[in-house]
């Protein structure tokens, strides 16, 4: 499963959250347990340039996730239930695991605006050279933020009795900035994310804000979802 571009620019964008129910969609209702891949490329267009959320500087909160959701959200025989079609929220009141990557929402104590971060929410670090700090699974990689286009991609090992081996890349695909263990080994959905801000005109992104509150609609492209041989993981 996949989309894509036909190399000369953008095909998706996402605005706040933007959701995929993996196990409607692709698996009969059911949710994954292991030997996935969720793959794509994504362009920030501010880098290093960092302001306060508080005070809505420049900044940049867009991680793609790879998570599970009850059933009561994202349910087995439809994309979402009855008649909802708003937001389902800002994740962590709703998703049971989410394993994300690249710009991180949690801006607290610890959190470096000068590289990019992944998440293993539910889990533990094994190896990598990514950095834990506060409470809720965040992780500083130690790939520097640049204006343009990235690559990352999260692996999922197969189910070991209740856990996965996870690992997390940003452009290198070959070496992991972190390699975990998920102890919520169900996976159901994908979270596209931007929470991306500019404060004035200085036009960071590439000159799509909305002009009256700044926000900024985040470039997603090549996004692909799959599973993946057991003896290549």
């Amino acid at each position: 499963m996949g989309w894509g571009r036909d190399g000369q620019g953008w095909r998706e964008m996402a605005w706040l959250y933007n959701w995929l129910n993996l196990a409607y969609r692709f698996n009969s209702g059911n949710a994954y347990t292991g030997n996935i891949y969720f793959d794509w490329w994504w362009r920030d267009g501010f880098g290093t340039h960092f302001g306060a959320v508080s005070t809505l500087g420049d900044w940049n909160c867009e991680p793609a996730s790879l998570g599970y959701c009850p059933t009561s959200v994202m349910p087995t025989n439809a994309d979402f239930v009855g008649s909802q079609t708003q937001s389902i929220g800002d994740g962590d009141s709703v998703f049971t695991q989410k394993l994300s990557l690249d710009a991180s929402k949690d801006n607290g104590t610890g959190f470096s605006s000068a590289v990019y971060q992944a998440r293993l929410w539910k889990g533990s670090k094994v190896s990598g050279p990514a950095t834990a700090y506060g409470s809720l699974g965040w992780y500083n990689t130690t790939v520097g933020r640049t204006q343009g286009w990235h690559h990352s991609r999260i692996v999922v090992g197969p189910l070991s009795g209740s856990t996965n081996s996870v690992a997390f890349y940003i452009d290198d695909m070959t070496n992991a900035q972190l390699i975990g263990t998920s102890t919520v080994a169900t996976y159901n959905c994908l979270e596209l994310t931007n929470r991306m801000h500019q404060s004035s005109n200085a036009n960071y992104y590439g000159g799509m804000p909305n002009s009256s509150t700044g926000y900024c609609a985040t470039k997603y492209d090549d996004i692909s979802f799959g599973s993946m041989p057991p003896s290549l993981l």
